[in-house]
Order: C-alpha cells, then structure tokens, then sequence
C-alpha cells in the first residue's frame, strides 16, 4: 500500500454486506414515509456508500494483480457512471407505482441482491 498504515484487507463478504445494507434505510423510509425520516435516510445511506466504496476500492487494490488494476479501476469508474441510467426509468416507473413504490422496490431489490450475493460467496467456500 502506497503512502497508507498497514491494515487488514477486508474481506469480499464485507464489501457485499455493506452493499447490501444499503437498502435498508431506503426501505424503512418508504415504509414509514416522513420528510425527516427520507432525509435521514438519504444521509445513512449517503455514508453507508461511503464506506462500502472505500472497502470495494481497499478489496480491489489487494486482490487485483498491479499489471490490471487500472483496467479494473477504469472499469468501476464506466459502471459507476452508468448508474444514472436507471434515472430514465424512474418517471414512468413513478407514475405508476409512486414514488414511495419505487424507493420500496429499489431497496428491496438491493436487499435481495446483497442477500444473494452472500449466498453464493458463502457456498463457493469450501
């Protein structure tokens, strides 16, 4: 590690359990809609990006051969990026489901992802 303390890398379950979590907030917020409650929620999760991005960029740097890690790094920067496109699709999806329908839908499918995620990587383990 350039320039940084010596530390333990995390582990792939953490990064995605981080990830995971994120639909949490989002999820309670449009069960329990309230403009303090959707406010608290953007900024939870705000922070919990945060963190589960510095733990992916930590993981990556450990885990990705030196000779590969610009293409890998390049190729995280095009996908996070492309993660205004699903914005597109959001008016239409608004109209018919509310907006508090999507923010459910999205959180849900975050939490199912995550869910997933863990299952397989707890699988693959010998």
């Amino acid at each position: 590690m350039l320039g940084g303390l010596a530390r333990e890398v995390p582990g792939l379950s953490l990064v995605v359990l981080f990830n995971a979590v994120l639909g949490l907030p989002m999820l309670l917020a449009s069960l329990f809609p309230s403009p303090p409650l959707l406010l608290g929620a953007f900024f939870v999760s705000g922070g919990l990006f945060s963190v589960a991005s510095a733990l992916l960029q930590s993981f990556l740097q450990a885990s990705v051969p030196k000779s590969h890690l610009g293409r890998v790094f390049a190729l995280v920067n095009v996908a996070l990026a492309l993660g205004v496109l699903p914005v597109l699709l959001v008016a239409p999806l608004v109209r018919w489901l509310r907006p508090l329908g999507v923010l459910a839908g999205v959180a849900t499918l975050t939490l199912a992802a995550g869910a997933m995620l863990l299952v397989v990587l707890r699988l693959k383990r010998p």
